[in-house]
């Protein structure tokens, strides 16, 4: 729902989110359950056994598998550029849990250093608080 200031209700998109959420965990376990999919040897059917959100635009999809009784986790995103926003997945391995986690601290320290970009170089407050109540 668009509001009088031309903004898209926060609420309402969250909602739309999480249904398109449900709707895209549910479309990949088809995909995934088709016998004739690639790497399917056992032929194993994928259903849905836990959406669990974390965060905004971050989500993990628990599959269970039949006939090997096996689990799988899905790693959803939102991917939220051009005319086409939607929620996009990956099975991540191992490794790309291990880089991932290594690679917060760079993205935090990038973040900080950005965060300063925000004044022009003559205004910029350094790494202090800005005044408060114009003091």
């Amino acid at each position: 729902m668009i509001q009088q200031d031309g903004y898209e209700d926060d609420e309402e998109l969250t909602r739309k989110r999480a249904r398109d959420l449900h709707a895209e965990a549910y479309r990949v376990a088809r995909i995934m359950s088709d016998p004739d999919r690639p790497k399917n040897y056992a032929k194993e059917i994928f259903t849905v056994e836990s959406i669990a959100p974390l965060s905004e635009f971050t989500a993990v999809v628990i599959y269970f598998k039949n006939p090997s009784e096996k689990r799988a986790a899905a790693f959803f995103y939102y991917y939220n550029v051009g005319k086409n926003p939607r929620w996009m997945n990956f099975f991540p391995t191992d490794s790309h849990i291990i880089g991932m986690a290594t690679f917060g601290p760079y993205k935090r320290r990038l973040e900080n250093e950005n965060y300063y970009m925000n004044w022009p170089p003559e205004e910029r407050p350094g790494n202090k608080p800005p005044p408060i109540n114009g003091e």
